[in-house]
């Protein structure tokens, strides 16, 4: 229902929509379109929705947000076909498209994206292509910045509630790789930067 929202909003002549609200709107649908895909292990319709956010990615007049915010989504549109697939084509695409979301936004790419990087990065596991070491350094990164967004929340529940998002799960891989790529004192700090979060919620 929401995918079929955004995309008669975006059609409609009737639905004034502000300045970029057309264009959000698509992005939205296609995002939905992709995410309900992959709940539903559809390929073909997974298929349908990334071609969709690489023609809005290549539209001319996007922000800096939105092209960040297209390259990230369409980065875990392939990682989620490949979940399906099996092809590493297509998470060899999916990093590449997450790599230029955080290099698009730059300092301001969030943890999550940074989180989603990494993960993608060990899952290829090539170390030809330093691989294991650049998600090991991003996870570190996704932390740091998981860690500076709690402290610079203004109150103390959205501080907590943001300390829970993940919680355990998403540092403990994180240690077990910096043990596996011999980085012990990588290993520590995601341990002690984990476990504060968790102290923190």
């Amino acid at each position: 229902i929401m995918v079929a929202a955004y995309d008669q909003a975006a059609a409609s002549a009737l639905i004034k929509l502000a300045d970029g609200g057309e264009r959000t709107a698509r992005q939205r649908g296609a995002a939905l379109t992709a995410e309900l895909a992959r709940l539903t292990r559809d390929q073909e319709t997974l298929t349908a929705a990334i071609r969709r956010m690489a023609a809005l990615r290549d539209a001319p007049g996007l922000t800096r947000g939105e092209r960040a915010d297209l390259s990230w989504q369409q980065g875990m549109a392939l990682a989620w076909r490949h979940d399906l697939t099996r092809e590493p084509r297509d998470l060899g695409e999916a990093i590449t498209r997450l790599e230029q979301a955080a290099e698009i936004a730059d300092e301001d790419a969030d943890h999550l994206l940074l989180r989603d990087l990494s993960l993608a990065r060990w899952a290829r596991g090539d170390r030809g292509q330093l691989d294991q070491e650049r998600a090991v350094d991003l996870g570190l990164r996704a932390l740091r910045q998981r860690a500076a967004d709690v402290l610079l929340q203004s109150g103390a529940a959205q501080g907590m509630r943001l300390a829970r998002q993940g919680g355990f799960t998403q540092f403990a891989p994180l240690i077990g790789w910096c043990l596996a790529e011999n980085r012990p004192d990588q290993a520590i700090e995601a341990l002690e930067r984990g476990r504060a979060l968790v102290l923190h919620a």
